[in-house]
């Protein structure tokens, strides 16, 4: 599960950096008429998180900026289906408001996801490891993913891409 929030929120990157004008049409989405206090509430934070992160010359890695969320899933005994789907959506979004108010931070973290997964993958059809990269798409940018997402956003929801 954590691999997967993780995946999540890089993914809320890339398409906050591709797709920033869409960002609070996404969100509008589960948070219908209270978007700009959503987005207000984690600005601070985030923006926070970014500062401390570079004063200390830490690499910016999604891992970071979800650590609470990922610590309560992996404390837990078990995920239920709507933990992890809340869990999966709260990481996305998070990710598309950091595009929003750090766009060099997602930029950042978006690369170093597709590296990590281009490393894992490699590794993967090298034989030197059995386990095939997890995430959203390994075989796949974030970018390219990205746009397949907001393909289906434009199909189900109707916002021109």
């Amino acid at each position: 599960m954590t691999e997967a929030v993780i995946g999540a929120f890089a993914l809320g990157c890339a398409v906050g950096v591709q797709y920033s004008m869409r960002v609070l049409s996404i969100l509008g989405q589960t948070h219908e008429g209270v978007v700009d206090e959503v987005v207000a509430e984690c600005t601070e934070s985030l923006k926070e998180h970014v500062k401390e992160t570079k004063a200390a010359a830490e690499p910016i890695e999604a891992e970071s900026f979800i650590e609470a969320l990922i610590d309560g899933l992996d404390g837990a005994p078990y995920t239920d289906v709507e933990t992890a789907q809340n869990a999966l959506s709260m990481s996305f979004e998070y990710g598309c408001i950091l595009a929003s108010v750090e766009r060099g931070a997602a930029i950042v973290v978006r690369n170093e996801y597709n590296r990590s997964q281009d490393k894992a993958l490699e590794e993967f059809q090298d034989g030197q490891t059995e386990e095939a990269p997890e995430g959203p798409d390994p075989f796949h940018s974030l970018q390219q993913f990205a746009a397949e997402v907001m393909e289906a956003y434009e199909a189900d929801i109707g916002f021109d891409i």
